[in-house]
């Protein structure tokens, strides 16, 4: 690294925060013929905030115009700090944190480098700095700023009432998530619905943010705590009443996040796994 490159010392005027801009720090990336990722998002200002969910992957993109007038060489030395106590977190391709989520990410460009860090926490918040090996040096700061995604089952309503023989269906949408997620179950009580040979007119299609759960002709033993458990997000659930004739059967209240939702998603995810893998 060359000298006259001071890591950290960069002057207190260049720490210029303009109107937040807010970007979705996790869908922002894509692959090309090399097997590369890319960063294809919007260009960063200064001062930008990236949102991103608990857990997720968080993707800082240094896209500062100066980058694309800079040699390979030099390209090499981009670096990222982490502002709050001034650690050396990436230089070019090189990653100087004892953490292994956070790497450093090609951009489009050979001289762009971004930052990647996985598996986000919420201590990860905070201000990081993108640093050109310029003289004097130039930064870009962006704020990463970190939420909890949660879903929740539509309709405004605790408890639903179907009549026996009759359609029912419940929608479950994710509400601050900024990306998909890698797996959403369904479960009533401690059964997974999922994958359900056994009830043809059971189904369940999950595209993006949300999930549908399908029942055509529901039967009395449907009644139950109905789960939506997805991934890296709190769940939701909604009791279900299957009733005959015109008077709803004594109601329970009931709400929230299910206390089980942890092995909840283990036993799905391993499910899930088994599952596909018979297929293969």
């Amino acid at each position: 690294m060359r000298a006259s490159f001071p890591l950290l010392l960069v002057p207190l005027m260049t720490l210029i925060f303009l109107t937040p801009v807010h970007l979705r720090g996790s869908e922002e990336w894509m692959e090309e013929d090399d097997g590369e990722r890319r960063y294809s998002g919007e260009e960063a200002r200064n001062g930008s905030e990236i949102l991103v969910q608990l857990g997720g992957t968080a993707l800082l993109p240094c896209t500062l115009a100066h980058l694309l007038l800079l040699s390979p060489e030099d390209g090499d030395q981009v670096s990222w700090i982490r502002r709050r106590d001034l650690h050396l977190l990436t230089v070019g391709a090189g990653a100087y944190s004892g953490d292994s989520r956070f790497i450093p990410v090609k951009g489009r460009h050979s001289s762009t480098w971004a930052l990647e860090i996985s598996r986000v926490e919420k201590g990860d918040e905070g201000v990081y700095e993108c640093q050109l090996p310029t003289y004097p040096p130039q930064s870009l700061f962006l704020r990463l700023r970190v939420i909890e995604a949660e879903a929740e089952i539509t309709g405004g309503r605790d408890q639903v009432h179907v009549m026996s023989g009759s359609k029912l269906e419940l929608t479950c949408v994710l509400r601050q998530a900024t990306q998909s997620p890698e797996f959403l179950f369904w479960y009533r009580g401690d059964t997974l619905l999922n994958f359900r040979n056994d009830r043809p007119d059971l189904a369940v299609k999950t595209k993006g943010f949300s999930s549908v759960l399908t029942i055509e002709r529901a039967r009395k033993e449907d009644s139950g705590n109905y789960s939506c458990v997805p991934d890296k997000a709190k769940p939701a659930s909604v009791l279900v009443h299957v009733i005959h004739g015109e008077n709803p059967a004594p109601m329970q209240q009931k709400g929230g996040g299910g206390t089980l939702w942890e092995r909840k998603t283990l036993f799905g995810l391993l499910t899930y796994i088994f599952v596909f893998s018979v297929i293969r």
